[in-house]
Formats: C-alpha cells, structure tokens, sequence
C-alpha cells in the first residue's frame, strides 16, 4: 500500500466518523430543540420542492 493509499483510508474514516457524529447531533436536536425543527420544517417547505424545478439558462 503506498503513503497516498493509507491518507486517503485514514481522510475516508475520519469522514465517516464526523458523518456518524454530526447525524447524532442532528438527531438529538430534532428531538429536543423546537426552534430547530421550525428551521428544519422551513426549509423543506421553502428549499427542497425548488429543486424539482425546471431551470433554464
């Protein structure tokens, strides 16, 4: 295995251990923090139904 190969193993596992961590966190807010879930529910409302659009140019 060359240097590059054993970073690009250690970059993926630190990524997927800051993924694990920040969906806890975003779990845990979801289920205690109120002025999260009125953000959250906003932005699925406002931003996710934009991106079925047909944008041209």
């Amino acid at each position: 295995m060359k240097a590059y190969e054993k970073a690009e193993t250690f970059i993926d596992r630190c990524s997927n251990s800051f993924e694990e961590y920040l969906s806890s966190v975003v779990n845990k807010l979801r289920d205690t923090d109120s002025e999260y879930k009125d953000i959250e529910e906003r932005i699925a409302i406002d931003i996710i139904p934009r991106k079925n659009r047909f944008v041209c140019c």
